[in-house]
């Protein structure tokens, strides 16, 4: 899965907006992706404070992973 396919998907999901950013930052309260070198950063941004839930070497893994994790929050 690419960043492009899961964005669709979470448009299709009807995924708010303010709880995920597929570009880094530091949003209030929200999962991001962020390309970091070589490696994808997957953290929760909350109160401008970056907690790491995993790096992953391509673009296809983090993407699966964070889809796999709105799924669980949507739940």
């Amino acid at each position: 899965m690419s960043i492009f396919l899961l964005k669709v998907l979470l448009k299709l999901m009807f995924v708010p907006k303010h709880m995920y950013s597929l570009s880094g930052g530091l949003p209030h309260e929200a999962y991001c992706i962020e390309k970091d070198g070589d490696r994808w950063h997957f953290y929760y941004s909350e109160r401008g404070v970056k907690s790491t839930i995993a790096y992953y070497d391509s673009e296809r893994e983090v993407a699966k992973a964070f889809f796999k994790k709105i799924r669980e929050c949507k739940r």
